[in-house]
């Protein structure tokens, strides 16, 4: 099983926390690709061509609708998944991040296990 994982996320610690969750699938040989800000994210987006990724939307030098945005622009990167993991959790910015390419808008606090199963639901993971 190869693929990546890119999660795109300025706070460390949550950062952390979902490279810790994901690492049952780099035993599997599943890279797990970490951004601190949007530009950077959509430069590794460009560079590793991630099959899922998870975007946070407040972040410095690009915010994540951007980012998703300038991803479905580009067809070569048109397949990402994209699940917005955010705190955000108005309608109008759930609509949004829809409109922006989002296949998924969660809002934080979530348990890393349902990410677990969203991440094996993309790779078509059947086991871990």
């Amino acid at each position: 099983m190869a693929g990546k994982i890119l999660i795109a996320e300025d706070e460390a610690l949550i950062r952390l926390l979902l490279k810790r969750s994901f690492k049952c699938f780099q035993k599997m040989g599943v890279d797990v690709l970490v951004a601190g800000n949007g530009k950077e994210a959509f430069e590794l987006a460009m560079n590793e061509m991630p099959n899922i990724m998870f975007l946070d939307i407040m972040m410095p030098e690009m915010n994540g609708f951007d980012v998703c945005r300038k991803i479905r622009e580009n067809s070569a990167l048109r397949n990402i998944y994209i699940i917005i993991l955010t705190a955000k959790s108005e309608y109008l910015d759930k609509e949004e991040g829809f409109r922006a390419g989002a296949n998924e808008y969660l809002t934080k606090p979530i348990n890393p296990d349902d990410l677990v199963g969203r991440v094996k639901s993309v790779l078509d993971i059947k086991a871990l």
